[in-house]
């Protein structure tokens, strides 16, 4: 039998030498040394070696042994930590490859996942030469990437369908920003989800009229009166919105208003021969305004060479206070031959029923939203009492307010994960309106505004949008400031 003095010195050299080691190479060295050296440890010492010096020998080795054992313990704790941060960091960036497929409509490769590392074992691994004394190459976490399995595949689905759904919610916010989007149609509401939407709207009209009551012999003498008019309109509009998403593709909202305006007209007769101060009159409304009904549908899914197509129907009631119910100024009224015609109360409501069938388009296209919608906006035709000027009794003649078409476009983006803005403009054009079938000539009229909107999400279902327009030509407001509240629930949990 070999001396075991020299063999002992050689393992403890050895163990002290490659027990600050770290990796996979270490361990299995050390596991193979102590499988060398267990049966020659626990075997009975020949006589000519059990002296004290031999004893003492072996318990400062066995205890060398405890101390690196321990050593590797710490090692293998702190290396299956490593791997497991390592596994968490590549799940994180596995979904954000996702999302940027998702938005980008490229194909997504399931993510790689990590094992914790095992170490060997007595029954797994069989006994190895010492490796040489030379630097060894640390294994990459890479190196310790498995094939996806079932179980992680199950997660990168729905980590995908969690990256989905938070693009779109994302791309919601941003686009009910816009205040013609919103009120046009195309912001689709998630399935099983009430949308209840309390706003107020403030809009401001400022008209300057011109009436000649008389006659022209050449261009700038006229004979007969001429009032110069100047009309202010304070509109308020407190709305309240309901919408409820049917399917992922589809939703329907009923919109309730309630309007309060006040307007204050100023007459400056200019009567030849004669000097009269001007005249001041105002009017006042406080009542419910016409109720809206209304649905979209979302056509295709879109793909990045591929917009999103959604069509809009929106109904409008007459259950405002129609302009032909209103009392106004007759000529046989004090200072009515000045004001005749002029209303005593505002209304609240047109007085005619309309269908607004219109098609959203969106593209999204990182790192904004492009959006753009073409209306239709058909009048019926009703039956209403024309007031009589000198206070007779009316007169009933089928009117049909002028038909019309609308386009607006604009695009929307998110400044961070709360805060979206918009800008955008809508124009409209209406035809001539019709009495008793027959145009009226002179009525078409158009009118466009510029829209701002800024949407901040307060929490996870809680949001703010603000709205500013600017009105573009004499039959637009002036300005109109929107506020909306989304406050939105899953009634299915």
């Amino acid at each position: 039998m070999p001396a075991l003095g020299p063999m002992l010195a050689a393992a403890e050299a050895e163990t002290t030498t490659a027990g600050y080691q770290e990796g996979r190479s270490v361990m299995t060295h050390r596991r193979n040394l102590f499988l060398v050296l267990g049966p020659l440890l626990a075997a009975p010492l020949p006589l000519y070696a059990a002296s004290p010096a031999a004893d003492t020998q072996l318990v400062v080795l066995k205890e060398k042994l405890k101390h690196q054992d321990a050593v590797l313990a710490k090692q293998q704790a702190r290396l299956n930590a490593q791997l497991q941060q390592i596994q968490s960091e590549l799940q994180a960036v596995q979904a954000e490859r996702n999302q940027i497929a998702t938005l980008t409509g490229s194909p997504q490769a399931p993510g790689p996942t990590s094992t914790p590392y095992a170490p060997a074992t007595a029954a797994t691994t069989a006994p190895v030469p010492p490796p040489a004394q030379t630097a060894q190459p640390t294994a990459s976490p890479a190196a310790a990437v498995a094939a996806p399995q079932p179980a992680q595949e199950n997660v990168a689905q729905t980590q995908q369908a969690q990256a989905e759904k938070s693009r779109k919610e994302q791309a919601r916010l941003v686009l009910q920003t816009n205040s013609a989007l919103s009120q046009a149609g195309g912001v689709l509401t998630p399935k099983g989800t009430l949308v209840i939407e309390p706003s107020i709207s403030y809009s401001y009209y400022n008209t300057n009229q011109i009436n000649v009551n008389g006659f022209t012999i050449v261009p700038g003498i006229t004979f007969g009166n001429i009032n110069i008019n100047k009309v202010d309109e304070n509109l308020y509009q407190q709305e309240l919105t309901l919408r409820y998403g049917l399917t992922n593709r589809s939703d329907v909202y009923v919109r309730i208003p309630f309007q309060e305006g006040y307007s204050t007209t100023v007459t400056s007769p200019v009567l030849v021969g004669q000097t009269v101060a001007p005249l001041s009159t105002s009017a006042h409304a406080f009542n419910l305004g016409d109720i809206q009904l209304g649905g979209s549908y979302q056509l295709n899914e879109g793909s990045p060479t591929m917009p999103i197509f959604v069509a809009n129907l929106n109904f409008k009631t007459a259950t405002g206070t129609s302009p032909f119910s209103v009392p106004i100024f007759t000529s046989n009224t004090p200072d009515g031959i000045y004001l005749a015609g002029v209303d005593k109360r505002l209304p609240t409501g047109t007085g005619f029923y309309q269908i607004q069938p219109s098609l959203t388009v969106l593209y999204p296209t990182s790192p904004v939203i492009l959006f753009a919608n073409v209306q239709y906006i058909y009048n019926f035709e009703r039956n209403v009492p024309i007031q009589n000027l000198a206070g007779g009794a009316p007169t009933y003649a089928k009117l049909q307010p002028g038909n019309g078409i609308g386009v607006s476009f604009g695009m929307g983006f998110s400044l961070n994960d709360r805060t979206s803005f918009s800008i955008g403009y809508e124009e409209d054009q209406f035809f001539n309106e019709k009495q008793n079938g027959s145009p009226i000539k002179g009525t078409a009229y158009d009118l466009g505004a510029f829209d701002f909107g800024l949407g901040y999400q307060i929490t996870h279902n809680i949001s703010a949008d603000v709205g500013v327009s600017i009105g573009v030509g004499p039959n637009a407001p002036a300005s109109e400031i929107l506020v909306r509240l989304p406050i939105s629930m899953n009634l299915f949990g």
